[in-house]
């Protein structure tokens, strides 16, 4: 190779260089100007009148913004002072502030990092006229759909589509309102951070508030008997830490750390709440759930939810393990039941619970106290969860147990009349097993009752809408006697049916209007067999009606041979003879030689009454 080749290539090679330089050289030069152009204010508001006026324009409402800061230098952007409105021209989205920081490294492989973002002082109205009608920002998603169907075309044709990443969310200061018809919710919230964990998310929120509001009175409005909670009137102050470890279209894994709950109205009050979830988006999976309201304390071993889905017709469903727990029943009261303001005796509670959108179920129900004084064990379930006047609570009480005393601290936690204690006392310890249903402001009640004093069985129900209790009672042979403190009274067997008015408008009416304290209802009784000293007493029946002010009835005695018989009356507002017999009677059982059956005939003649007055002389003295 000759010396002159070699100087033709080495011209060539400095050439090319010089070209390859000078368009490096350009090329730095259009990104220094294009960049100094993009960082001066006037460039960066002209882009941005383009932007907000094609925005306008494709969505066909008004978008609106103050100004835009670009720096292409870190880079970032700032949005100040934008507001959107829904084809109605009502305010749908406004925001004070935005600022993201970006990453445009790896802009060239179509992807985008969004190091920070963070928005203040934002404020969305979701609207909906009616419960059928389409949102307010329906618009906004028929419009992107169009352009992710544009997307997907892009995307058929071989080229890629642009994936942005981004790292942490801050909001601070937001406020949502979701309006339809009359009904009108606001969430608020002071702060929410959210920042990117290896696959998943630390998160944080600060003040979370939830306002809900039906215009319509509250539940318990004129009703001191009910909670205070309603769910058409939640004024909800919440905060909680938690850490999403995966997130994927079809995965979900977190651990809430920590959560606090309250609504000072309604009384709701949780301190503490945690747990573990994990989820297919099919069911979600829950463990080591731990929540405390006030003093209650409960914990969950496990939980599955089947998630509801319209389009495979799967309804809500759940199941949990085992719950334990330590209760106070007055941290419910204010919510749930005033009655309950003063109860503070510690119980501690076991039970398992499923159940869907319809009923609740709950099952190996135990309940007791610290030392095991009260004992509970019962299964039950609540149904027509969704049917306001089908609501129905059922429970089946399989054992419980009451150790002498203890049923005198239940009823001390109760505001009520404390009658008949000492009678209580005498009963010793108490066993009962029976049943109990609850259905739209009927209450029934039923079972068996184990006493010292000797068994008997009950049942008794309360109408609510009518204003009436209704009720039957039985004993083979209990020790009247030993209850209530009559040396001389023995055993006694019997049962009796009663109708007793509870309406306190009709009872006090009543009294006005015929006066006296009396209870209005009526009572029949049998007293199969008593004794009181040496004179045994069987077959009594007795039936009492009474109007408020004054109570009658009749006392037949049965016997073989005959039955004695009398009317009473009883007028408390007599200063004297307040009990008056009258109307007195003997009739004797003949045998019926056709059917052999007993029938009675009454004793007329004159010559019999003189047998008839010391008979009923006698007994009455009974």
């Amino acid at each position: 190779m000759t010396p002159n080749t070699n100087h033709m290539k080495a011209n060539r090679i400095f050439r090319i260089l010089k070209w390859t330089a000078g368009i490096i050289i350009s090329l730095v030069v259009l990104v220094a100007v294009a960049t100094l152009l993009a960082n001066s204010n006037y460039v960066q508001q002209q882009l941005l009148k383009k932007a907000t006026s094609y925005l306008s324009e494709r969505l066909g409402t008004s978008v609106k913004a103050d100004s835009v800061s670009v720096n292409l230098f870190v880079p970032s952007m700032s949005l100040y002072g934008l507001d959107i409105e829904d084809q109605q021209k009502r305010p749908m989205l406004r925001m004070g502030e935005a600022s993201a920081r970006i990453t445009i490294a790896s802009i060239w492989e179509k992807s985008i990092t969004i190091e920070h973002i963070e928005a203040d002082r934002l404020e969305a109205m979701i609207i909906k006229d009616s419960l059928d009608s389409a949102p307010n920002y329906q618009f906004l998603v028929d419009s992107l759909s169009k352009k992710k169907d544009v997307n997907k075309e892009k995307e058929s044709n071989g080229k890629t589509k642009l994936n942005i990443d981004m790292r942490e969310v801050t909001l601070n200061n937001a406020r949502f309102s979701f309006q339809q018809g009359d009904k009108k919710n606001e969430i608020s919230l002071v702060m929410l951070d959210v920042n990117a964990k290896g696959e998943g998310y630390d998160v944080k929120l600060d003040s979370l508030r939830l306002k809900t509001n039906n215009h319509m009175p509250r539940k318990n409005t004129n009703r001191p008997n009910r909670g205070w909670f309603d769910a058409g009137h939640l004024d909800i102050t919440a905060s909680l830490e938690c850490s999403i470890h995966t997130a994927k279209k079809d995965t979900l894994s977190l651990t809430l750390d920590n959560a606090t709950i309250s609504d000072r109205i309604t009384g709701i009050d949780i301190k503490d709440m945690r747990l573990t979830a994990t989820s297919d988006m099919k069911t979600m999976w829950l463990k080591d759930i731990a929540l405390k309201q006030g003093s209650t304390s409960l914990n969950i071993s496990s939980a599955a939810i089947t998630l509801p889905n319209k389009k495979t017709g799967k309804k809500l469903a759940y199941k949990t393990g085992v719950i334990t727990g330590n209760v106070i029943l007055r941290d419910i009261a204010r919510p749930f039941a005033p009655v309950l303001k003063g109860f503070q005796l510690p119980l501690r509670l076991k039970v398992q619970m499923s159940g869907n959108e319809d009923m609740m179920r709950f099952t190996n129900v135990r309940v007791s106290t610290t030392d095991n004084h009260l004992t509970i064990a019962a299964n039950g379930y609540i149904n027509n969860l969704r049917v306001k006047h089908g609501y129905k609570v059922s429970f089946d009480v399989n054992n419980m147990k009451i150790k002498q005393g203890t049923a005198e601290r239940v009823i001390n936690q109760f505001p009520v009349k404390r009658l008949m204690m000492s009678q209580l006392q005498k009963l010793g310890d108490i066993t009962y097993n029976g049943h109990f249903d609850a259905v739209w402001r009927n209450e029934t009640f039923m079972g068996h009752l184990a006493t010292a004093c000797g068994p008997f069985d009950f049942h008794f129900s309360i109408d609510d809408n009518n204003k009436w209790l209704k009720g039957g009672i039985s004993t083979t042979a209990f020790r009247l006697g030993t209850a209530f403190e009559i040396a001389d009274l023995g055993d006694v067997a019997c049962h009796a049916d009663f109708n007793v008015d509870i309406s306190k408008e009709r009872t006090a009416l009543a009294r006005k209007d015929k006066g006296g304290k009396l209870p209005i209802g009526s009572v029949s009784a049998t007293v199969d067999d008593s004794s009181y000293k040496k004179l045994h007493v069987r077959n009594v029946d007795a039936t009492i009606d009474c109007d408020g002010s004054i109570a009658e009835g009749d006392i037949t005695q049965r016997g073989k041979h005959r039955d004695i018989y009398c009317h009473f009356t009883y007028n408390p507002n007599l200063s004297k003879s307040k009990l008056k017999l009258s109307k007195p009677g003997i009739s004797f059982h003949k045998k019926d030689k056709s059917n052999d059956e007993q029938t009675t005939d009454s004793v007329g003649q004159k010559k019999k009454k003189g047998l008839l007055r010391g008979l009923f002389k006698k007994k009455s003295k009974e």
